[in-house]
């Protein structure tokens, strides 16, 4: 309720009045309370990997029908709000696919997931792809190495502030443009889009 008033009072000040994203941004928050709040179980798990899966399922066709030469966003008004709703729901498809005993529903949902991960590929969402492969070594770890976890949390923000330093210093220097040049041909985006001024 206290968002709500606070993003009604935001959109009077500031005269923007976007309902839609007010409501995406209320649904999301409403998701993330409720399902805190539930009793989770096996069946729960399975039963919203497969509702995810079809909401997947319908993303892919919406993809193969879009236009390929731009990043893909589908409904979302920006490809990294797309990217983290997908990379979000492989949390829910993996514990589906860890707990269902079919073997025909877990062959389904891993390659729901698959298909998961090459939408996330398509939405070119940079902040994704180090998110994805930071789980993927973490999950790396924790199966060869368990003692290390405890490690990686101040292991994982020592880099990100570590990055922040080196992502504004080496703007103008011939590593940043190397850096900058490498993302162009990769991802087709800037590195910096603006963002070394803030």
């Amino acid at each position: 309720i206290l968002f709500l008033v606070f993003q009604l009072i935001n959109m009077l000040i500031h005269s923007d009045y976007n309902f839609e994203l007010m409501i995406k941004v209320t649904l999301i928050f409403s998701f993330i309370i409720i399902s805190s709040q539930l009793r989770w179980s096996k069946y729960h798990f399975i039963m919203t990997g497969i509702f995810i899966s079809l909401a997947i399922i319908g993303l892919f066709v919406d993809w193969s029908l879009a236009d390929h030469t731009v990043s893909f966003r589908s409904i979302f008004r920006n490809p990294n709000g797309l990217a983290i709703v997908l990379f979000t729901s492989l949390y829910f498809q993996w514990l589906s696919i860890k707990y269902t005993k079919l073997k025909s529903l877990k062959i389904y949902l891993i390659s729901i997931s698959l298909v998961t991960v090459f939408l996330i590929i398509q939405t070119a969402s940079r902040a994704v792809y180090i998110a994805l492969l930071v789980v993927l070594g973490i999950m790396l770890i924790q199966h060869f190495k368990p003692i290390m976890v405890k490690y990686l949390m101040p292991l994982v923000f020592t880099f990100i502030f570590i990055f922040m330093v080196l992502y504004i210093k080496v703007f103008t220097s011939p590593w940043g443009l190397y850096l900058n040049e490498l993302s162009r041909n990769l991802f087709g985006k800037s590195l910096y889009s603006g963002r070394e001024s803030l």
